[in-house]
C-alpha cells in the first residue's frame, strides 16, 4: 500500500519543481521552504513534513551540516593519533629490546603486558563518568573536550620523551610509560564522555522534512536515521584513522618506538587545533541547568516509594500524599529511560571484553604465527581495513532497507552485533587451536629449544587471522554505533555526557573481566579462553533480546526506540 502510494506521488510530481510551485507549497501548508540549487538546473526543495507523508513516504537520512564534518575531523585526527600511540604498547612493554623478531623495549611478558593493557582500558572507561558530571553541570562539553584533549596531549609528549634510546638507557621507560598512560586514560576518557554528545549536538533539526528530489520523487528525512547515518560514518572515520597502527609499526621496527608516538602526539596537535581554530563554526550546547541534583532527589524517592518510579512523579505525590515536588511527571518519564538506556549500555561489557582481544591477546597470537615481514601489531590494522570496506556497505543495507520502511533499531543491531563477536572469538579459538598443533613448538610457541631463543615461530601463515578482523568489524559497526545512537538519543540534554559515560563504564567492566582472566590470557589456555568468550557472548545474545528486544519496536518513525512507557511497567 505504501509503496502504491509513494508511486502514485512520483508520478503526480512533475521532474522539476519551479519557484511558481515553491510558493504555492509555502502558502499551503504555511512552512518556509528550503531550496537548493542542484545540477542541470534541477531543484530539491525541503520543507515540514506532514503526518500523512511521514506514515506513508520512504525516509532518509538528511544531509550533514559543515559543523559535523568538522567535528568528524578533529574526531579522525584524535583516533589517529590513539592508535599511533597506544598500538605498539603491548610489543613496547611485552618484548625486550634487540629481539630479532619483535620490537621491544621494557621486556615485561605477555601476561604482563595484557595486564598493564586492561588496567589503562579499565582508567580510560572509569574517567568518562567524572568528566561527563563535569561536562553537564560545570564546563560544558566544548570545553571539557578541549581541557581533555590538553591532558591527552601531556601524556602523549612524556610517552615521546621517555621512549628515546637515551631515557630508555637511563631507565625512565617504566616510569614514564605509567605516568603517561595515567594521563592518556584521562585524556581519552574526557574524549570519550564528551566527543560522540558534541558530535550529536551538531546535527540540531528536530522535525522531520518532505524533500523534492530531483526527477520528482519526494521522501521524509528521519532524525533517527540521520543520527544513525552521522555516528557510522563517525565509526568510518575513527576506523580510517585507526589505519595510522601501520605507519606506527613500521616507524617502530625501523627507527624505535619513540618515532611511532611522535607521529601520534603531532596528529594530537592537529587536533587540538582544529578544534580552537574553528571554534566559531561549532554548535556549542549551554550546559544548561544542573539537573543530576533533581535526578538524585528522584532517585531518593523512588527507593523510599520501593524502587517505584511512577510513585514519584508530581501527579502521584500530589494526589496520594498532598505533597508538591521540583520536578514534573515528564521529568520522571525521561529518568524512567535513561535508567533504561544506562541497563542496555551495562550489558555490553562482554562485548567490550571480546573487542579488547584484538588489541592484546590477538596481537600476541600473530606474534606466534609465520609473519612474512609483516609487524606483528600492524595485524591489528586489519580491523580497520575491514570497517573501512565493510562500513559503506553495512550504510547502504540500512538506507536500502530504510527506503523500504524496514528500520532496524539500535537494539536489534547490537543482538546482531553478539552473534558477529561470538563467531569471531569462535574463529579465533580454531586459529589458536591450529597454532598449537603446528611446530615447531605447538602449545608452547616462541619458547621451546626449537625456536632458536623465540625467533622461529610456528607453521601457520598469519593471514589466517584475516576472517576474525572482518566478523568481529562487522560486530563493531553495528555494536558501537548502536550504543552512541542509544546513549545520544535517550537521554536529558543535561545528562547526556553522564549517559555516555555509562557506555564507557560498560567498557570499564569489560576491563576488570580481562584483567580477572588475565592468568590464563598465555599458553596453553588460549584456545580454552576464545571458546569460553564466544558461548558466553551467545548465551549473552538471547537474554540481552528478552530483556531488551521489545524497547526496538517505536510507536512513531521519530521516536526513539527505548522512549517508550508501559504502564504494565510501574518497577525500574
Amino acid at each position: 500500500m505504501a509503496g502504491r502510494m509513494q508511486n502514485q506521488a512520483e508520478e503526480s510530481t512533475p521532474a522539476a519543481i519551479t519557484t511558481t510551485d515553491i510558493s504555492i507549497l509555502e502558502k499551503s501548508h504555511g512552512v518556509s521552504v528550503e531550496q537548493k540549487a542542484g545540477p542541470e538546473s534541477d531543484t530539491d526543495i525541503k520543507r515540514s513534513a506532514t503526518d500523512d507523508e511521514v506514515a506513508n513516504l520512504a525516509q532518509t537520512a538528511d544531509s550533514l551540516p559543515l559543523a559535523v564534518i568538522i567535528v568528524m575531523i578533529i574526531g579522525g585526527a584524535e583516533r589517529f593519533a590513539y592508535y599511533a600511540l597506544s598500538g605498539p604498547w603491548q610489543n613496547y612493554i611485552q618484548n625486550p629490546p634487540g629481539d630479532y623478531a619483535l620490537p621491544g623495549a621494557l621486556g615485561l611478558g605477555q601476561a604482563t603486558a595484557t595486564a598493564i593493557n586492561n588496567a589503562y582500558r579499565f582508567l580510560s572507561f572509569l574517567t568518562p563518568l567524572i568528566v561527563g558530571v563535569l561536562s553537564d553541570t560545570w564546563l560544558g562539553r566544548y570545553k571539557a573536550l578541549l581541557w581533555s584533549m590538553i591532558v591527552y596531549a601531556c601524556g602523549g609528549l612524556i610517552l615521546l620523551l621517555t621512549s628515546l634510546p637515551i631515557a630508555l638507557d637511563h631507565g625512565a621507560g617504566p616510569a614514564g610509560l605509567g605516568v603517561s598512560m595515567i594521563l592518556i586514560a584521562c585524556g581519552v576518557g574526557g574524549v570519550k564522555a564528551t566527543f560522540p554528545i558534541f558530535l550529536g549536538d551538531q546535527y540540531t533539526k528536530t522535525q522531520p522534512q518532505l524533500i523534492h528530489k530531483r526527477g520528482g520523487r519526494k521522501m521524509v528525512t528521519n532524525r533517527n536515521l540521520t543520527i544513525q547515518s552521522i555516528y557510522t560514518l563517525s565509526f568510518w572515520v575513527t576506523n580510517l584513522s585507526s589505519l595510522s597502527i601501520i605507519p606506527a609499526t613500521f616507524l617502530e621496527s625501523k627507527f624505535g618506538f619513540w618515532s611511532a608516538y611522535l607521529l601520534g602526539f603531532g596528529a594530537l596537535l592537529i587536533s587540538i587545533a582544529i578544534l580552537c581554530g574553528l571554534s566559531s563554526k561549532l554548535v556549542k550546547v549551554p550546559k544548561g541547568t544542573n539537573i543530576i541534583l533533581s535526578a538524585g532527589k528522584v532517585l531518593g524517592c523512588a527507593i523510599k516509594s520501593g524502587f517505584r518510579l511512577d510513585h514519584t512523579k508530581a501527579s502521584y505525590q500530589a494526589s496520594h500524599y498532598n505533597r508538591a515536588v521540583s520536578w514534573t511527571d515528564e521529568f520522571v518519564d525521561e529518568i524512567k529511560v535513561t535508567l533504561r538506556t544506562c541497563r542496555v549500555l551495562l550489558s555490553m561489557a562482554v562485548f567490550t571484553l571480546c573487542m579488547g582481544q584484538m588489541l592484546n591477546n590477538l596481537v600476541s597470537q600473530a606474534g606466534q604465527m609465520e609473519l612474512h615481514g609483516v609487524p606483528n601489531d600492524m595485524i591489528q590494522a586489519l580491523s580497520g581495513i575491514a570497517v573501512v570496506l565493510l562500513g559503506p556497505v553495512i550504510q547502504g543495507v540500512m538506507s536500502l532497507l530504510a527506503k523500504r520502511r524496514i528500520l532496524l533499531g539500535p537494539i536489534v543491531r547490537m543482538a546482531i552485533s553478539f552473534i558477529f563477536t561470538a563467531a569471531g572469538m569462535a574463529f579465533a579459538g580454531g586459529v589458536q587451536q591450529l597454532i598449537y598443533s603446528a611446530p615447531p613448538c605447538y602449545n608452547a610457541p616462541l619458547a621451546c629449544a626449537e625456536s632458536m631463543g623465540g625467533t622461529i615461530p610456528n607453521k601457520i601463515n598469519v593471514w589466517l587471522q584475516t576472517p576474525i578482523h572482518f566478523i568481529l568489524a562487522s560486530g563493531e559497526i553495528l555494536g558501537y554505533v548502536a550504543m552512541d545512537e542509544v546513549s545520544y538519543t535517550n537521554s536529558p540534554q543535561g545528562l547526556k555526557s553522564v549517559v555516555q559515560a555509562f557506555k564507557q563504564l560498560s567498557n570499564c567492566l569489560g576491563s576488570i573481566l580481562g584483567l580477572a582472566l588475565s592468568p590464563v590470557s598465555r599458553d596453553p589456555y588460549l584456545v580454552v579462553l576464545y571458546s569460553s568468550l564466544a558461548g558466553v557472548m551467545v548465551l549473552i545474545t538471547g537474554i540481552f533480546w528478552y530483556y531488551f528486544g521489545k524497547y526496538d519496536r517505536p510507536k512513531r518513525a521519530e521516536e526513539s526506540p527505548l522512549d517508550t512507557t508501559e504502564e504494565s511497567e510501574a518497577k525500574e
